[in-house]
């Protein structure tokens, strides 16, 4: 029988790393494949930077009611995925508006109601969390995933007010996705 012991607890979490933390992430932004936003390859890497928030999104296994004798069971059927959410600094000239605004008008025409093609207008986009220690040399990420034919479908909307002068604004934007599967490429360590 184990008993409690915080030198134990110490020694479990100093063995892989210490307790992780929430910060030192980077997401990147792949090119759709059929056209280019305002901005291009610079835009999606100063998003990577001015990314501000993002979350691992869940996968769960949606289940069925199965009962042959005794207590019903729940039965596992298919993957199921929840969308992406992040946020992102915006700068002075609104651009990360605009980029997002133009990849939303590219899924479906404001204008004409027009559907866009889904092969054109989805791309990966990589999540990838780094160590706590990371630094510009080391740099290796220990978890890494990557969100399959994914797209914007919220840019959500940005308060205005006169009072909040020295808030930085930030772009809300959720992303619907296929499924996400690990970057085994880049991953850390192996758990154990």
């Amino acid at each position: 029988m184990s008993t409690f012991s915080p030198i134990k607890i110490k020694a479990l979490l100093d063995a892989h790393g210490g307790i992780s933390y929430n910060d030192k992430y980077m997401v990147t932004l792949n090119k759709p494949p059929k056209f280019e936003l305002p901005g291009g390859a610079q835009m999606r890497q100063s998003l990577s930077m001015l990314c501000d928030t993002a979350s691992l999104p869940t996968k769960s296994l949606a289940t069925y009611e199965k009962t042959i004798y005794g207590p019903t069971k729940a039965m596992p059927y298919r993957m199921t995925f929840t969308e992406a959410s992040m946020s992102f600094i915006m700068r002075d000239y609104m651009n990360e508006k605009k980029y997002f605004d133009a990849w939303q008008n590219k899924i479906v025409d404001q204008k004409t109601g027009n559907l866009g093609f889904l092969e054109d207008y989805v791309c990966d986009i990589t999540i990838q969390k780094f160590s706590r220690f990371a630094d510009d040399v080391s740099n290796r990420p220990m978890y890494a995933i990557k969100l399959i034919d994914a797209w914007p479908s919220i840019v959500a909307e940005i308060q205005l007010s006169h009072s909040g002068g020295t808030e930085s604004m930030k772009l809300p934007v959720t992303f619907q996705f296929k499924k996400w599967e690990s970057d085994e490429v880049t991953t850390g360590p192996s758990t154990g």
